[in-house]
């Protein structure tokens, strides 16, 4: 019977220490390092010559061709005439998306 119980308690031990190592954030804890992250990151304005409102560090506006471009620097995304896009390849970013829809003078 001792053993039993002997082997149980090890067996507890173990489970809890492989549990340690092995266990995943709660999202408490990874809100709080995204609002660390969104705190310490600096966002700049992809050209100069854009006339950028910034309404915070996360939400930036400006007019192209007549409607509003809504940009969230930090997470890379920005709403144009009803859609969405997201610069999940180098070559789809904002800066890019500008240049290809801004009209010419």
């Amino acid at each position: 019977m001792i053993e039993f119980i002997a082997g149980a308690l090890l067996g507890a031990c173990a489970a809890t220490v492989i549990m340690a190592i092995f266990t995943v954030p709660t999202t408490d804890k990874l809100r709080e390092e995204n609002a660390i992250l969104r705190k310490t990151a600096v966002a700049e304005p992809p050209a100069e010559d854009w006339q950028w409102t910034k309404h915070s560090k996360q939400h930036w506006t400006m007019i192209l061709n007549g409607s509003t471009l809504q940009y969230w620097p930090l997470k890379k995304k920005w709403h144009w005439k009803g859609k969405t896009y997201e610069a999940s390849i180098r070559a789809q970013s904002v800066e890019n998306f500008i240049k290809r829809h801004r009209r010419r003078k």
